[in-house]
């Protein structure tokens, strides 16, 4: 573009030296500008950019104006699925997290309103109230020294 410019210019100077009207030919090439791309094909950011965009204008900016390619809008939208099967699956487990914290409050409270002797199992659900790690793996006396320094 920049030769094609420069050589017209200096044609038109050939013909003002000459004594022609060359400013009748004088024309100004205008640069095309590339569309900046936010987001590179098939990158992590543009399938980001896509599944979360929710207007036409939003996943123009994601694209750059663009063409969407199939593989994106896929990958997008299997993206969003599987977020939403993944915080559901969350909230089931914090839901059975609590349910079980629970019953392992309440047994443990019978076990030590009861009190000794316990037996292993017993021992293990007590230290597991109290958030001892590593109880499962202990054996009777170990166990009965944890809960001897809990308590």
């Amino acid at each position: 573009m920049r030769h094609i410019q420069s050589s017209h210019d200096l044609s038109i100077h050939f013909l003002n030296e000459n004594g022609f009207d060359g400013s009748a030919f004088k024309v100004q090439i205008k640069e095309k500008t590339e569309p900046r791309r936010i987001t590179v094909p098939h990158g992590q950011e543009r399938i980001d950019a896509i599944s979360t965009a929710s207007t036409h204008g939003k996943l123009f900016h994601a694209t750059g104006g663009t063409h969407l390619t199939s593989d994106d809008i896929f990958i997008a939208t299997e993206k969003k699925v599987r977020e939403g099967e993944i915080s559901t699956l969350k909230k089931k487990k914090e839901k059975c997290t609590q349910m079980h914290m629970q019953s392992v409050e309440t047994d443990a409270k019978e076990l030590l309103e009861r009190g000794p002797p316990y037996k292993l199992p017993e021992l293990k659900a007590i230290l597991k109230y109290h958030q001892v790690k590593g109880c499962s793996s202990l054996n009777k006396p170990a166990a009965e020294a944890k809960l001897q320094e809990i308590i």
